[in-house]
């Protein structure tokens, strides 16, 4: 049968996709989670429909600070908004853990880079249950190793550690891993931006100066 969601009394075939983007659209730009789960427990497909994985267009200013253009999957904006109740439900119904958004990056690697200033490992936890790849998790090679020392000193924090013991352990071979774009490690990298508590803590699970 086709799949459906319910909306109050009435029933929509995902088949209608403008009205259903719009509903989707809507939700997504108000930041209306709520609306979002309401919409998604609706479903009656317990496999999961096309419509999770869809790319809804931001207008007037995107989620990824673009004027327009869509910033990926739901499960992308879950993890750009933290919402880690969103995106277990999403994961519930089969969401595509490795979908890649508009910059190329799974949502693991998103997570891994939003870990610091969220200042929890939950998303990055939840991701790595469902199986997401530590290696690699961007189109340039790049693993959600590389993504957590983007932007802070994290290992300098005990849940910055946490993050990043959490994906060696997931895959150890990403201590080793250089991107295809700059041809560095997670170790080089770190190095490379004085990251002292990051390189120490590299170093402590085995990462070598070359």
């Amino acid at each position: 049968g086709s799949h459906s969601l319910r909306v109050g009394a009435a029933r929509l075939p995902c088949e209608m996709a403008p009205y259903t983007r719009g509903l989707w659209d809507v939700a997504a730009r108000r930041g209306d989670v709520c609306r979002v789960m309401h919409l998604l427990i609706g479903c009656e497909d317990g496999r999961g429909s096309s419509f999770l994985n869809f790319r809804f267009e931001q207008k007037g200013g995107g989620l990824n600070g673009r004027c327009s253009g869509p910033p990926g999957t739901l499960l992308h904006w879950a993890v750009l908004k933290d919402k880690v109740e969103l995106a277990t439900l999403l994961l519930s119904k089969n969401a595509n853990v490795e979908a890649l958004d508009d910059e190329k990056q799974t949502p693991l690697f998103a997570a891994a880079a939003l870990a610091f200033w969220v200042g929890h490992s939950g998303m990055v936890e939840l991701l790595l249950e469902h199986r997401a790849q530590v290696c690699p998790s961007h189109a340039n090679g790049s693993t959600a190793v590389h993504a957590a020392l983007t932007f802070a000193d994290i290992a300098h924090t005990v849940g910055g550690r946490h993050v990043l013991d959490l994906l060696l352990r997931e895959d150890p071979k990403a201590l080793q891993r250089k991107d295809r774009r700059d041809l560095r490690t997670p170790l080089e990298d770190a190095i490379r931006a004085r990251q002292t508590a990051n390189e120490q803590f590299l170093m402590s699970k085995g990462a070598k100066r070359r």
